[in-house]
């Protein structure tokens, strides 16, 4: 079968293969694929982990299909999308032995299409029942987006139980980045009615900005007014959610949250570049205004199922919202069209 694959490590060498495909537990045949940012590392050699029995790794973990052969609860015909992480497989921690993987303290845990099991770039996969989501057909035209979905549905959750350590009733928030995963916490906030700023770099106009406004909320070009302007307005945010990938701004996001605010970190940064850190100052506004910062990566099967929900909510309350983040589908055998950047895009996908 035909599938895109990488060798862990080696820069820019992505490349498509005929795999040969082990036909155990469920067998997925895949319809769409999702392309982030990891993919890009992934191919970029930044990181990435081939399975113990493999030279190459088979990137893709934002992958939607179809069941072709099933099991006691998933049936021929289910769609369904693929849980990323795995429990770690040595001496398993408390986290892991409790079905919370996504939390794993030991760091031995696999993720699909990153490390140590092959991806969902490919025309089938075969995976066990726990690691797949149902899906309703209804659903499965953006089924594509659960995965991402399923992440902001854990940082969300996240915040919700840590703030029940005071009484909390946050009103605003702001966003930073309108990639898929930033539009998608916006919508679930925006659904808690509360009132959203979401800033990026694309200019005002754009496919992004419309779907930030079509939701009613407020969007903000760094390319038309730059974030140490914007923070001029002395306007605070209850919840700021950081997925654009740039670390330099977490002081000025730390500046800009209310008392009692909470700053969600997403982004994962590498490279050594350092900045000058006011940390007196932050240390002081931390402890005189109960503030927090937390990191938040990859989701678990509750927030996947959580996700499912709310695509009837988004749904519902903007009909037609979450198709117009799927601005480009890419044959496999035009893939190195998707790994393209275009400031117009929100979320790319292969078809197989």
């Amino acid at each position: 079968m035909k599938a895109l694959a990488v060798t862990p490590l080696v820069k820019n060498s992505l490349r498509l293969i005929d795999h040969s495909l082990k036909e155990t537990d469920v067998i997925v045949k895949v319809l769409e694929t999702g392309v982030c940012r990891t993919d890009k590392e992934i191919i970029m050699g930044l990181y990435g982990e081939a399975p113990p029995d493999s030279n190459y790794l088979i990137i893709g973990h934002e992958c939607l299909g179809v069941v072709v052969r099933g099991s006691k609860i998933l049936k021929e015909g289910d769609y369904v999308v693929r849980m990323v992480r795995r429990p770690c497989y040595d001496n398993r921690c408390d986290n892991c032995l409790e079905g919370n993987q996504d939390m794993c303290s030991s760091g031995n845990y696999t993720e699909a299409g990153i490390k140590g099991v092959h991806g969902g770039m490919a025309e089938y996969f075969t995976d066990t029942e726990d690691n797949l989501i149902y899906i309703p057909k209804e659903h499965s035209g953006v089924g594509v987006l659960l995965e991402p979905l399923s992440v902001v549905e854990k940082a969300t959750y996240q915040v919700g139980r840590i703030q029940e350590r005071l009484s909390w009733n946050p009103k605003r928030a702001l966003v930073i980045g309108a990639g898929s995963i930033g539009l998608l916490e916006a919508m679930l906030l925006r659904l808690n009615d509360m009132d959203v700023f979401v800033m990026a770099r694309s200019p005002s106009g754009n496919k992004k900005s419309q779907i930030v406004e079509a939701i009613d909320a407020h969007y903000i070009s760094t390319e038309e007014t730059s974030f140490e302007a914007f923070l001029r307005t002395k306007i605070k945010f209850d919840f700021i959610y950081e997925a654009s990938g740039n670390a330099k701004i977490i002081p000025l996001l730390w500046a800009a949250l209310a008392n009692n605010g909470v700053l969600s970190l997403s982004s994962i940064t590498g490279g050594n570049e350092e900045i000058n850190f006011p940390i007196e100052r932050l240390n002081l506004q931390t402890v005189l205004g109960n503030k927090l910062i937390f990191g938040a990566v990859n989701s678990n099967k509750s927030d996947y199922k959580t996700g499912v929900k709310n695509f009837m909510k988004i749904k519902n309350t903007w009909p037609g919202i979450l198709e117009k983040m799927l601005t480009r589908r890419v044959s496999i055998d035009n893939y190195t069209r998707a790994f393209e950047t275009s400031s117009e895009d929100i979320k790319t996908v292969i078809e197989f």
